[in-house]
This record gives C-alpha cells, sequence and structure tokens, in this order.
C-alpha cells in the first residue's frame, strides 16, 4: 500500500471513530463496513466493527469481526486491544446487567482470562487490561506484584494502579518496598492519594512525625470544598499528634475536623454526616486528660444529638482523593481516656440533660465494643 493510500486509509478510519466516539453508531458503522470493502486486508475496520458489535451486546457477531482484526493484525500492533475485548465478549455473562443468570452463548471465563493475558503480553494494551487481570488475580498477590510491576511502567501516571502496588507489596510483607513506591510517586505525581497512603504505612509503623508530614501535603493539595475529605486528614494529622502526647495540636485538629463536618451539616440539613463523631470523641479524651471539666461540659452541649447521628453512626467511612476508588479509615475511639473523662464529668454534675447525653456518648463507645449494655454503669 502506498504512502497515498495509506494517508486514504487513515483519513477514513480516524473519520470511523470520530463518529462512534460523538455516538452516531449508525454512521460508524456504515464508514467501517466500507472500510472493510475497500481495505480488506487492514485490521482496522474488523477492530471498529468489534467494539460497535459488542456495545451492542452482539457477542457473537463482535467475536467473528475481532478474530478477523486479529488475522489481519500482521505488525502485532493492535493485538493487545483486539485480545482486550475478545475477552470482554467472552467475560460478560448476560446483555442485561441485572440478570444473574448467563444467556450470552459464548461466556466462558476461562477464554476471558487468556484474552486479556494475551493483551498484557503486547507493548500496547489499554489500562482496562490490567482492572481485569486486578479482578481475576485480587487474591494472588505474588501474580498481582507482577501484574502491577509492569502496569505501572506502561501506565506511570495511573494513580490506582500504583497504590494497588503498594498494597500487594504490602501483603507480602515487602512493606519497605511498598512505602517507597507511594513515596517517590507521590512527590513525582504529587498526588494527595499517594501521600495519604504514604502517610498511613508511617502511622501503622508508629512513625508519626513523618505521617503527619504526609497527611499535612496530602491536604494541601485536595479540594478545600471536600469538606468530608478535609475533615477526615485533619482528624488523621490529630491522631499523630494525640499519640505523641502533643496534645493541644491534637485538640486543635480534632476541633478543625469536627468544626467542618458541623459546618458542613448546616449547609445540607437533608444529610447528615455523622463522621463528627469520631473528632468528638478525640476533643472530650484529651479535655479529660488535661482536667479540663468546664471545656468539656460546653463542648458536649453543642454536640448534635438527634436521631440520625445514632442510627446512622458507622466505625468506619469512606472519603475521596485524587484516585478512583474510596479509602476507608478505620476510626480511633480512644475507648478508655474518653470513657474516663465522662465518668469523672458525671461525678461532678448533677443536670440530668447533661447527663443523658454523656449516657449517649457511652452508649456508641461500648457499642463499638458490643458492650451496649454497660452504657449506663
Amino acid at each position: 500500500m502506498n504512502d497515498k493510500v495509506e494517508n486514504e486509509y487513515k483519513d477514513i478510519i480516524n473519520n470511523a471513530w470520530d463518529y462512534y466516539e460523538n455516538k452516531n453508531i449508525n454512521k460508524a458503522t456504515e464508514e467501517a463496513n466500507e472500510i472493510i470493502k475497500k481495505y480488506p486486508q487492514k485490521v482496522g475496520g474488523y477492530y471498529l466493527m468489534g467494539v460497535i458489535e459488542y456495545n451492542k451486546n452482539n457477542f457473537v457477531k463482535s467475536v467473528e469481526f475481532l478474530k478477523n482484526a486479529l488475522e489481519h493484525d500482521i505488525e502485532n500492533k493492535a493485538g493487545g486491544y483486539i485480545h482486550f475485548f475478545l475477552g470482554k465478549n467472552y467475560n460478560e455473562k448476560s446483555k442485561e446487567w441485572f440478570i444473574d443468570f448467563v444467556d450470552n452463548p459464548i461466556y466462558n471465563f476461562n477464554m476471558a482470562k487468556f484474552s486479556f493475558e494475551k493483551s498484557f503480553e503486547y507493548t500496547d494494551y489499554p489500562s482496562d487490561t490490567v482492572k481485569e487481570l486486578v479482578k481475576i488475580h485480587k487474591k494472588d498477590h505474588y501474580r498481582m506484584v507482577n501484574i502491577l510491576k509492569k502496569a505501572i511502567i506502561s501506565f506511570p501516571e495511573n494513580i490506582d494502579f500504583i497504590l494497588q502496588y503498594s498494597n500487594s507489596l504490602n501483603e507480602i510483607n515487602k512493606k519497605e518496598d511498598s512505602y517507597s513506591l507511594v513515596s517517590i510517586n507521590a512527590n513525582k505525581l504529587k498526588s494527595s492519594s499517594l501521600y495519604y497512603k504514604a502517610g498511613t504505612i508511617l502511622y501503622d509503623s508508629k512513625d508519626y512525625a513523618n505521617a503527619r508530614l504526609n497527611f499535612e501535603k496530602s491536604k494541601e493539595l485536595i479540594d478545600q470544598e471536600n469538606t468530608s475529605s478535609v475533615s477526615i486528614l485533619s482528624y488523621q494529622i490529630a491522631n499523630t499528634y494525640y499519640k505523641e502526647e502533643i496534645l493541644e495540636e491534637a485538640l486543635n485538629y480534632f476541633q478543625k475536623s469536627f468544626d467542618l463536618i458541623i459546618e458542613y451539616n448546616t449547609k445540607d440539613i437533608q444529610y447528615m454526616n455523622t463522621d463528627f463523631w469520631f473528632s468528638a470523641f478525640g476533643i472530650i479524651s484529651i479535655l479529660g486528660d488535661l482536667n479540663k471539666i468546664k471545656p468539656l461540659k460546653d463542648f458536649i452541649s453543642t454536640i448534635p444529638f438527634n436521631k440520625d447521628s445514632f442510627e446512622n453512626f458507622e466505625y468506619s467511612g469512606d472519603f475521596y482523593l485524587d484516585n478512583s476508588q474510596p479509602f476507608s479509615i478505620n476510626y480511633e475511639f480512644y475507648n478508655d481516656k474518653c470513657t474516663k473523662a465522662l465518668d469523672n464529668l458525671s461525678k461532678t454534675n448533677k443536670d440530668k440533660t447533661l447527663l443523658g447525653k454523656i449516657n449517649w456518648i457511652k452508649y456508641l463507645i461500648h457499642k463499638e465494643q458490643n458492650n451496649q449494655e454497660d452504657c449506663l454503669n
């Protein structure tokens, strides 16, 4: 094929993809079929038709076109993408996402797995190939490490892949490598998610000062309108100070975290975010440590006591940074310190309203320990 014909082919195939991307499927189909007639030895028309038929849930037809595309991929440049869509066709159980039974006549998990793995062997392949392989091998962390090691070379700015790689390294007890991976890439990509992940690794290693530095960098990079995430990062910074017994700074950040959620709730009363409780537990504990009885009494009076804040109480929370998957945080309760502070306050007060609030807070603490019956003792 001379240069003129090659350029004509490229123009036509690009035009056909433009129709497809703009959801003009009929015109894209017309163009793709014309390409197959005019350039039967070229891969592009067959591949585009394979993609179109897949998205129409015509799995058998899609596979026929994709196999033709594979036969005409003489230069082995498109195979990573062709095998990916072959895998997708074999992996779909049904034409409808809400149907449990299999009505795809070519559904075959082993063929899907084979196709995704073949896709991964090519130099060029879609990032979704990695996502499919991660789903398949999610329990085999040694295999995951090998997959994601290659994936971050092909997609060096994919934060999700870096985080998954770090998690798998951690699962096979390569904790230093896990930290090094996220730390280097956090600085390179200026990623709030990677700084946060580095912070959690250091926090779990009890390196609270350096964990705090990473939490602070993460907080600086996120949209300050993302109230829930800013609150949780402030909460994590507070925890690092509290673990180091730097009480006034810990109190300051717990209060910031608490105030952010309360302010958010006043803007949207339809949704009561109950994450304020965890910062509240930290504030109560520290005020007890500092023996600040009046400030503790005053603080408890500011806590919203309503039905939603008890019924929707959760012990872990999800929040988003700059990756596509949410982070999950397991909150610190400081149970013993919080309970001690509340017990001491109970002994010095006879106000029934205050005592009722104290008992409700103790209920939430003991609920986490499955000891609700102890809350009124």
